[in-house]
């Protein structure tokens, strides 16, 4: 419930900064992209922008930051998936990528 998979094009890509297999890769598989950068998103390209089939969870999201994490092998169908939630992405992040969290909380 925490997580749904998401098709972001390549424009979509690089405005949330987000190109696959050079901002975001297996190794490094998330970004945080501001949910201040999706909604201004909604308003300028409307049902054109990536996230609109999540529009009511992203506007609804408390968080400042929406987890975004690349799935290179489809698993869950697309190219990414995202957490909807802030618990879930406490729940997540951690496993995504440790030796990063730990340099980051130093």
């Amino acid at each position: 419930p925490h997580m749904k998979p998401m098709f972001i094009s390549g424009g979509g890509q690089k405005i949330y900064e987000c190109v696959c297999d050079e901002q975001v890769t297996e190794e490094n598989p998330y970004v945080l992209v501001p949910k201040a950068k999706i909604m201004e998103d909604f308003r300028l390209r409307a049902a054109v922008c990536d996230f609109h089939p999540l529009k009511k969870q992203i506007t609804n999201y408390p968080g400042e930051e929406v987890l975004v994490i690349y799935d290179p092998d489809y698993r869950y169908g697309e190219n990414f998936y995202v957490c909807i939630t802030e618990a879930g992405k406490e729940e997540y992040l951690p496993s995504l990528c440790p030796s990063k969290l730990m340099r980051r909380k130093k």
